[in-house]
């Protein structure tokens, strides 16, 4: 089997989805959701850009917003 020939940069570009999902992690025991300012940075970064970004849960099943699922 002849491996695949690389896609040109056009190509690639065509072929990929127009947004992703993002997830903003940060550890830190200093900082919260709420005081994270690069955090929500690069949250609003990536949504202006057409990105969905989700909040990840803690080990306990809790949101970064403290809500449990």
């Amino acid at each position: 089997m002849r491996p695949m020939a690389p896609a040109s940069d056009a190509e690639h570009k065509a072929a990929a989805p127009s947004s992703v999902r993002c997830f903003v992690v940060t550890v830190s025991d200093t900082r919260t959701e709420a005081t994270d300012r690069s955090g929500r940075v690069i949250v609003d970064l990536l949504t202006a850009a057409g990105h969905n970004t989700g909040r990840p849960h803690d080990r306990e099943g809790r949101t970064s917003a403290g809500a449990r699922h």
